[in-house]
């Protein structure tokens, strides 16, 4: 009797230190108890948690699955156990631990969300969509259920149930701003503007600092357009999730602008050949792999940390910057042979400035190489603010921003620069070059 209340205490003490963040004083606590008596579920649990913690992902997983074979019938061991599989992206083994989590815990809330989540990533939309329809059936007010159902009616064409399933989200949780953006954006496509800009207005009303909600609403109503995207309305658009899946969801798109202008580079590679590059906008590093091989430097900048992550991870560029475009280009002047600059310009509607940014950092005999998306010739204005929130301009608008920042039109090839609902959207890849 003793001994178990000696047991007892010492569990206690290392539940306390892993609350505290002392992972690596739990963990010694129960690697003492697992020696003592290996088959002490609760400390193999506990002891699978600080590793976890401490990114010791393997570890954790022997851990985890002992105390899971010791004491199956404890749902919230399966459930972390599914955790630590899904830090390691073994999908299969995740999925497998938060359905037997659910089977030893019918209403497991986080269990059904979390295995909702990950059927969706998976691409099982079919087993997705009965998971998150059991999920609501137990709990009614799981906004992330409501939301994700929303999106996989969506992507399936139930365009009338997602909009119901989104505002479900946001009745339920008014922060839900990601639930707010798509329905907006479902409700344009669908032609529903008025709709779509009171669901906007509402947003802004709760949310007044929301860049997101304050772009997108002036993308519709055209009032309080602003000469450029916010910073934050990048970041808010292109951190977390976006970035993830920024890759796979361009490729659906037939993405082409970083083929685009790689290709203008690499046409004059004859007498181009070991050039310092910027890549302005970098996103992903989509580009990086076609121009390393004329670039004797090539560096990257981007607003969005999450995006930067995942060029950094394609081990190609010298340096990579988080920073707003045009500041960077007017702190590095004369730096560099070539700025490129594929799929950015979108989101900026007066190009002077950043012309002239670029103008600063070019070398003599520098080249310019970007895409720009262009407007109907019927519209009157140097650029437009459109209803995705992406800016088009005026040919003539392009080409007299380029001579005032003393940049040279060498060519201009009108394109396709990708599909959008299907639709291919036109624009232009243009090489110009500084006049000094």
């Amino acid at each position: 009797m003793e001994i178990i209340l000696g047991e007892n205490i010492q569990i206690s003490e290392a539940i306390s230190r892993l609350s505290k963040r002392e992972f690596s004083v739990a963990k010694t606590i129960c690697e003492k108890l697992t020696a003592l008596n290996p088959k002490d579920a609760q400390a193999w649990h506990i002891l699978g948690l600080a590793d976890a913690q401490q990114g010791n992902l393997e570890q954790a997983i022997e851990s985890l699955r002992t105390a899971t074979i010791l004491a199956g019938s404890n749902a919230n061991y399966h459930f972390n156990l599914a955790l630590a599989h899904k830090g390691l992206d073994q999908l299969d083994q995740a999925e497998a631990a938060y359905r037997e989590a659910i089977s030893q815990k019918s209403d497991f809330r986080e269990a059904y969300i979390n295995l909702g989540t990950l059927l969706v990533e998976r691409g099982k939309t079919q087993e997705a969509t009965i998971v998150l329809h059991q999920l609501l059936e137990r709990f009614e007010d799981a906004s992330d259920a409501h939301y994700n159902l929303a999106n996989l009616l969506r992507d399936r064409g139930d365009d009338q149930d997602s909009i119901g399933h989104y505002r479900r989200a946001i009745e339920l949780a008014p922060e839900f701003s990601n639930a707010r953006e798509n329905l907006a954006r479902l409700l344009v496509f669908q032609g529903l503007t008025q709709d779509a800009q009171q669901v906007l207005h509402d947003w802004v009303e709760y949310a007044p600092d929301s860049a997101m909600a304050r772009h997108m609403l002036a993308s519709l109503d055209g009032e309080n357009v602003p000469e450029r995207c916010d910073d934050d309305y990048i970041r808010e658009t292109f951190d977390g999730n976006f970035a993830e899946k920024f890759d796979e969801q361009l490729e659906r798109l037939q993405y082409q602008a970083p083929d685009l202008v790689a290709n203008a580079l690499l046409s004059l590679r004859d007498e181009k050949d070991g050039l310092t590059i910027l890549d302005a906008g970098c996103g992903t590093g989509l580009c990086a792999a076609k121009i390393r091989t004329i670039a004797t430097i090539l560096h990257g900048v981007d607003l969005s940390a999450a995006m930067l992550k995942a060029a950094e991870a394609r081990k190609l560029y010298d340096s990579l910057v988080e920073g707003e475009l045009t500041e960077y280009l007017c702190s590095h002047q004369r730096e560099y042979d070539c700025v490129i600059c594929a799929d950015t310009l979108c989101y900026f509607g007066d190009l002077c400035q950043v012309f002239k940014a670029t103008a600063n950092c070019l070398r003599d005999r520098g080249l310019f190489v970007f895409t720009v998306e262009l407007q109907n010739e019927e519209v009157d204005n140097a650029f437009s603010l459109q209803k995705n929130g992406r800016y088009c301009h005026a040919e003539k608008y392009v080409r007299d921003s380029l001579s005032i920042a003393n940049l040279k039109l060498l060519r201009a090839e009108s394109v396709a620069l990708r599909t959008e609902r299907g639709e291919p959207v036109l624009g232009s890849v243009i090489v110009a070059g500084l006049v000094r």
